[in-house]
C-alpha cells in the first residue's frame, strides 16, 4: 500500500512542478518536445525517481538493471498520477 501512496504523492508533486515550470519558463513553450507537459512530466519524473532513489518496482519484487528500475518506477509514478487525476476529474464532473 505504501508504494502506491508514494507513487501518487510523487506524481502529484512532479505534476505540480511541471505546471509551475511550464507557466513560469516561457522559453520552454517554444521547444518542440518540452513545450508540452506530456513529454516534460515523464522526463522530470525519471529525474525525481533517480534523485530520490525510489524503487516502486523493487517493492513488488521486480528487480533488474538499475536504469530499468528507475525508468520503470518513474513510469509507474506517471501512470498512478494520471490515473488518479482522471478518476477524480470523472467523479467531480
Amino acid at each position: 500500500m505504501y508504494p502506491i501512496a508514494l507513487a501518487v504523492f510523487l506524481g502529484f508533486a512532479v505534476a505540480y512542478a511541471t505546471d509551475l515550470i511550464l507557466s513560469n519558463v516561457t522559453v520552454l513553450q517554444r521547444v518542440p518536445f518540452l513545450g508540452k507537459g506530456d513529454y516534460l512530466f515523464p522526463a522530470l519524473t525519471i529525474l525525481v525517481v533517480w534523485a530520490a532513489d525510489v524503487s516502486i518496482l523493487g517493492a513488488y519484487g521486480l528487480g533488474g538493471a538499475r536504469w530499468l528500475d528507475v525508468v520503470g518506477s518513474a513510469f509507474a509514478v506517471v501512470v498512478a498520477a494520471k490515473t488518479v487525476d482522471t478518476v477524480t476529474d470523472a467523479l467531480t464532473s
